[in-house]
């Protein structure tokens, strides 16, 4: 008897873990949800600035608060899977600039859709036609990140800072 009641508690708990989300009794962590915020504003200045530096920092905080992120539930795993995707599109676009900044830009490396594409793993340089700018690296890894960070906002429950 008591072996049965072992089990029967050992099996409910399982269940319960295993649907937390489904149960609305999982959310987001207070980490998570500072990462997503730092991603964001790594997105921001990536579109919004023209200096290096400041990006570069951004993209920094960003990583530091991903890998801080305790997973502590199905929602933070979902939610560090999606950042992880952003911030290797931010990593890209400072690897990009970076590249740019220090007079290292090779059109035949930074500038060819192929080198993009192996790196990124995104087709969205399929539809790109020639030479890559920086411009156009830049503005594919700001899609890229933006679109991964409305998968973070959704799968931690929450709605976009802006």
């Amino acid at each position: 008897m008591l072996v049965a009641a072992v089990a029967l508690i050992a099996a409910a708990g399982i269940a319960l873990s295993s649907f937390q989300r489904q149960l609305g009794i999982a959310e987001a962590s207070a980490g998570s949800i500072a990462a997503i915020a730092a991603a964001q504003g790594a997105a921001e200045t990536l579109e919004g600035s023209d200096d290096y530096g400041e990006y570069a920092a951004a993209v920094r905080v960003a990583i530091a608060k991903r890998d801080a992120i305790a997973l502590m539930s199905p929602v933070d795993t979902d939610v560090r899977v999606e950042l992880d995707r952003a911030v290797e599109y931010l990593s890209a676009a400072r690897q990009a600039w970076q590249a740019d900044e220090e007079g290292r830009w090779d059109s035949r490396t930074y500038g060819a859709v192929e080198y993009w594409r192996a790196r990124l793993g995104d087709e969205r340089f399929d539809a790109q036609e020639g030479e890559l700018t920086l411009d156009a690296v830049t503005r594919a890894c700001a899609q890229g990140a933006r679109n991964a960070l409305a998968s973070a906002y959704a799968a931690a429950g929450v709605e976009a800072s802006r």
